[in-house]
């Protein structure tokens, strides 16, 4: 996880561009793939992501679509590119049971964002322990 906001009133319209745009200045390249959940979706969301270069925008739209769209929605890339959506939502719900984001020991908005901080932190940490670990195990097999 490279990054996170806590948001007083969320409004998920825009969060697919900033998230597209932090990745950009973190890594220097847009990712192959977006995705998100109908909240994100807008046509301009998806029309400058594939403009800046990623190759699947994995966000159903909104209301009635029309059979090019529903196409689009049902093509296999499309799929596999969404359900990684389930991924995203397994490690929040890990960060919550797993890091103490179920609760915040700091008051104010600050110590919110530093609670959140701390346990992605953490997770991170473990996640790549455990590649390293099987990183090495591989290279042991091999």
């Amino acid at each position: 996880m490279t990054g996170f906001q806590i948001l007083e009133h969320p409004e998920e319209h825009g969060q697919g561009l900033q998230t597209l745009e932090h990745h950009c200045h973190l890594f220097g390249h847009p990712p192959w793939m977006l995705a998100g959940d109908r909240g994100v979706h807008s046509a301009e969301t998806e029309v400058q992501a594939l403009a800046a270069g990623v190759e699947v925008v994995a966000i159903p739209a909104v209301g009635k679509v029309s059979p090019m769209r529903r196409a689009v929605e049902r093509t296999r890339r499309w799929r596999r590119a969404y359900r990684w959506r389930a991924g995203i939502e397994g490690r929040i719900a890990s960060l919550r049971r797993d890091y103490g984001l179920r609760g915040c020991a700091y008051h104010g908005q600050d110590g919110m964002e530093r609670w959140v901080g701390f346990g992605i932190i953490a997770s991170n940490l473990r996640h790549i322990a455990q590649a390293q670990v099987i990183k090495k195990a591989k290279k042991q097999g091999a």
